[in-house]
């Protein structure tokens, strides 16, 4: 049960020319790590690929639409698809075996599979930092002043950085090897491969840090509690994950470009390269993950709460005195609650309540009329639940009608007398 047809000709009767995506009963050998190439490619793809459908799935039903960022995530997990199955391709045709063991046709298509996945992987990282950023720059304050200019200035200046290293690139790779025949980096026109590498590759980690320091930041002069601030530091800062894996990859290139065996020593960068890959969508699509990861309870998803959190995002914004801070505009997924609920719902706790006492009252005859004071910014109804607080509510309701009652009985009482 094979995708295409085999790599050389034998039991599976090949074409030598042709390329086979699963071969049966292959295992992982000395000799041999093409197996662990594939396995491991299609494994990160479908990791990049889940987050980034829980992201887009998560924000359509919770704000009901997308923004820039949310479209440029989308296009960078189609372009690491399409790099994915290259060098899933590049596997099944000999990528991660002795080169002596492989003909003049097999080398060259496996180095144009990864001639051509190096520029899409490019491509990709670019995608996924740029959308990084385009959430920063939704996140900042709209208001006016210094601060915010500065955020936008430092945000729009590490896209340009951005736009440039992409740019550049993508050129130093396309034409490393010269114009004829670009991809053939098993002669000695290609021997300045490892620092072209190492520059690309330290340029990616310091756009990371940067966006990670205009982050951080944008975030340390939020109000709120210092756990929160370390929470949504530590959420949108986990881009910074992908520095360990960019230098790993900057360890085993180094070391794959000095070897003369470039189809068997080039299998460890290339798959770290698609760990850098998978990295960077998912640390994209963290942050816009926690409705989700909060509808989650005892492991199970129960049905409506991505709705009610978008009717509850609905409701908060169409009140103004509704106490709810979001660290991002148009749903971004992680939200700082302020120290108040829904104004709404404490004002149909306060007619409830007023009913009641208007019940009692009635019951009871004339009574002094009892106020309720409504103080939308009050911390005192967000630290109970909505059961506890209406029994406690009753029940001093209660007291304070039975006093009022007890005091005009005694001085009707009194009168009489």
């Amino acid at each position: 049960m094979t995708a295409f047809s085999g790599p050389s000709s034998g039991p599976f009767g090949g074409d030598k020319t042709t390329f086979s995506a699963l071969l049966p009963r292959e295992y992982e050998t000395d000799s041999n790590k093409a197996p662990v190439v594939r396995a491991v490619t299609a494994l990160l793809m479908v990791i990049a690929i889940l987050s980034t459908t829980t992201r887009l799935t998560t924000k359509l039903i919770t704000v009901g639409s997308m923004k820039i960022d949310d479209h440029l995530v989308a296009a960078a997990t189609f372009v690491a698809i399409v790099e994915s199955v290259i060098v899933i391709s590049g596997g099944a045709a000999g990528l991660g075996q002795f080169q002596n063991t492989l003909d003049s046709s097999q080398v060259s298509t496996i180095l144009k599979f990864g001639y051509f996945a190096s520029a899409m992987y490019i491509l990709c990282v670019a995608l996924t930092k740029v959308s990084a950023t385009r959430t920063l720059l939704h996140m900042s304050p709209r208001k006016h002043g210094l601060a915010v200019r500065k955020h936008g200035l430092a945000i729009r200046a590490v896209e340009i950085v951005i736009g440039l290293w992409a740019m550049g690139s993508t050129v130093a790779i396309l034409f490393q090897c010269g114009l004829q025949e670009p991809w053939d980096s098993t002669g000695n026109k290609c021997n300045h491969r490892a620092y072209v590498w190492v520059s690309i590759n330290t340029l990616n980690i310091l756009t990371d840090l940067a966006i990670v320091t205009v982050m951080v930041d944008i975030f340390r002069n939020i109000q709120t509690s210092r756990s929160k601030k370390i929470l949504v530091i530590g959420v949108f800062g986990s881009r910074i994950l992908t520095i360990p894996a960019i230098i790993c990859h900057i360890i085993f290139f180094n070391r794959a470009a000095k070897s003369t065996d470039q189809t068997f020593d080039m299998w460890s960068p290339t798959v770290v390269m698609q760990v850098v890959v998978c990295l960077s969508i998912f640390t994209t699509c963290v942050p816009n993950l926690k409705p989700f990861l909060d509808s989650v309870e005892s492991g199970q998803m129960h049905a409506g709460d991505l709705r009610q959190t978008k009717s509850k995002n609905s409701t908060n914004r169409s009140n103004p005195r509704t106490t709810r801070s979001a660290v991002a505009r148009g749903g971004t997924a992680v939200a700082l609650e302020s120290q108040s609920s829904s104004c709404n719902s404490r004002y149909q706790k306060i007619l409830e309540l007023e009913e009641m006492e208007a019940r009692i009252s009635k019951q009871r005859g004339p009574s002094t009329s009892t106020t309720a004071a409504f103080e939308p910014g009050g911390a005192g109804w967000d630290g109970q639940s909505y059961t506890s607080q209406t029994v406690l509510v009753q029940q001093s309701w209660r007291v304070d009608v039975e006093r009022s009652s007890a005091a005009n009985v005694k001085t009707d009482g009194g009168a009489l007398a």
